[in-house]
């Protein structure tokens, strides 16, 4: 392989990122993992067409955030399973405290679930890993403008959701 060397060192020092965001997608550790490898393979394979490797994270990004929505529409997974930070905080935390956010949890993966890929890929690079609007902007091949009118959008949707469960929810 002609990029051996260069693909295992992007592989050990980004692939646990990788497989976050795409876990976040996916909802599924082995589906994950399939996902970070074949992005991996395809990234061997581009290598050539980097121009900017200052940039190559967001590339690996992009590989597997559509390696993760073609996957998503073939099997069409749809439910976020509870996290087990959560499920450890059981044992520490008064039983009633902890129903409490397991409902919470649960009503804001519920809400997080009704929204289409790109919208939770959108979520999840600005709210969870924190990425600037612009790196995010890069990563959508879209301007800045565009980004925060799609957050807004997106916020004002869960807001709604939530607001939807919770009137159903006793």
């Amino acid at each position: 392989m002609k990029h051996k060397k260069k693909i295992e060192q992007l592989y050990l020092q980004f692939s646990k990122r990788i497989f976050q965001k795409v876990y976040y997608i996916v909802k599924d550790k082995y589906l994950a993992e399939e996902i970070v490898h074949d992005t991996f393979i395809k990234a061997a394979l581009n290598l050539d067409s980097v121009r900017d490797f200052d940039k190559i994270e967001w590339w690996l990004s992009r590989i597997a955030a559509n390696q993760a929505y073609y996957m998503l529409r073939k099997t069409k997974l749809t439910e976020l399973p509870i996290s087990e930070e959560v499920k450890n905080d059981a044992v520490d935390e008064d039983l009633t405290s902890n129903i409490i956010k397991l409902e919470t949890k649960h009503e804001i993966q519920q809400a997080l679930s009704a929204l289409p890929p790109d919208d939770l890929l959108l979520i999840t690079l600005h709210y969870y890993d924190q990425l600037p609007l612009k790196d995010i902007a890069n990563i959508f091949e879209t301007p800045v403008g565009t980004i925060k009118s799609r957050l807004f959008r997106i916020r004002r949707k869960l807001q709604k959701t939530l607001h939807k469960i919770e009137r159903v929810s006793p």
